[in-house]
């Protein structure tokens, strides 16, 4: 069950991503890795290869995506109707992998309009990769697939309580990355436009809570974070005087299980929203 070997691209593209993230420019990083990412896939189109998706990048690579769905149908019981939602979706791979494996109520949610764009692009290839190896009567205009918008979770304007389960493959690592804002020599804030990264945390906490109906469960799976810190993010233990946001989430997480050598090198936390 070991993950396949990263190739220089992968090791370029994570570089650049840490030092866009070092200098706090996460916006910029994905809209320019998810522009280009889209031109590149039609380009592949235009040229007419076998399958214009072989070369997608996907996130942690395609075996951590594809080991998820044992664990969403055996280990979790899910059923196909089960309202999905995957958080930080990028190019929209693993909500297509679902939809491909018979989940029908899957959502998609990126806080990058250009990840959105490309979501919808990888889509529309997996219909027509379908239609192509003789899947049409499966494919109907009719069947949308996933639902893609634009929404960051930290802000969410998602409906509450809907979701059997919610997905995350690098998000958080992504906020927790997120600097805090600049002080000056008197420890006051330079800025205040930039959320303080603990405060970050907590609001991701509380809103995913939010959107778990009871029961719902959440999955994460991080490459920064051990089992333990994902622990001490996910599950409450201040009390609300001690909430720096002022609001409370909307019932808790109970941790279910994890793996911190899960597929090699990633760490992997399954909470129940209680």
């Amino acid at each position: 069950r070991q993950m396949a070997q990263p190739n220089d691209q992968d090791l370029f593209e994570e570089a650049k991503m840490m030092l866009c993230f070092i200098s706090n420019e996460h916006e910029s990083y994905w809209d320019t890795r998810f522009s280009e990412e889209l031109d590149a896939l039609k380009k592949r189109q235009k040229d007419g290869v076998d399958d214009p998706l072989d070369k997608l990048f996907v996130w942690f690579g395609r075996l951590p995506l594809l080991s998820t769905i044992p664990i969403l149908l055996e280990d979790l019981q899910l059923g196909f109707d089960a309202p999905i939602l995957d958080i930080g979706t990028g190019n929209g791979y693993f909500c297509e992998v679902l939809h491909a494996v018979g989940f029908k109520d899957i959502m998609g949610v990126d806080y990058c309009p250009a990840s959105v764009a490309m979501a919808e692009a990888v889509q529309k290839q997996f219909k027509a990769n379908r239609r192509a190896q003789g899947g049409a009567d499966d494919v109907s205009e009719e069947d949308g697939g996933t639902l893609y918008l634009v929404d960051n979770i930290l802000s969410t304007a998602l409906p509450l309580a809907t979701f059997a389960a919610i997905h995350d493959c690098g998000t958080l690592d992504s906020i927790a990355m997120t600097i805090d804002a600049d002080v000056d020599g008197d420890g006051a804030a330079q800025s205040s436009s930039r959320q303080p990264y603990r405060d970050n945390l907590i609001r991701y906490r509380i809103n995913v809570t939010a959107l778990l109906r009871p029961q719902g469960v959440l999955i994460v799976k991080s490459c920064n974070h051990e089992l333990h810190e994902l622990r001490e993010i996910l599950e409450e233990h201040a009390s609300e005087s001690e909430n720096p946001l002022g609001h409370t989430s909307a019932g808790a997480l109970e941790f279910v299980r994890g793996d911190d050598n899960w597929l090699d090198s990633l760490h992997l936390g399954i909470w129940r929203k209680k």
